[in-house]
């Protein structure tokens, strides 16, 4: 299945387990997140996220994720590493925080920074949708 988010330009593929969720407005969530999640309040759930952030200042792709504007406070980084997303810079890195474990990648485009973010509440759902994640980010396309 794929997802499409016209005011933000881009695309993305998940498989057909992950049901897309409709954002509710809340004053916690930006507009522009979108989540793909299977069953999320389970301790074998798995949730991603999309979120665009703008980036006025052009901060360095490096520095902004280390700064990690969706993650307060920071927990604790392992598996940094570069690769390319959608033909462009992107940086990814395993994160353990928020009472779980947190993969991220973010890309980055002009004065805009997207977050693709995967969560779950233990190593072993994080290790088994590894696959389902890592697949989506190699379909992430912007137009």
């Amino acid at each position: 299945m794929g997802y499409t988010n016209e005011k933000y330009g881009y695309s993305i593929a998940h498989p057909t387990e992950l049901a897309e969720v409709p954002q509710v407005p809340r004053p916690d969530t930006p507009d522009t997140d979108q989540s793909f999640v299977i069953r999320p309040t389970e301790l074998d759930g798995f949730r991603v996220t999309v979120r665009v952030n703008l980036n006025p200042t052009g901060v360095e792709l490096d520095r902004w994720a280390q700064v990690r504007p969706e993650m307060s406070p920071a927990g604790t980084v392992s598996n940094l590493r570069t690769l390319t997303v959608a033909g462009l810079p992107a940086i990814q890195e395993t994160v353990r925080d928020f009472g779980g474990l947190v993969f991220l990648t973010y890309v980055a485009r002009g004065g805009t920074i997207y977050t693709i973010w995967a969560f779950a509440y233990t190593e072993q759902a994080l290790s088994a949708y590894r696959p389902a994640y890592d697949a989506m980010v190699s379909s992430f396309a912007l137009r």
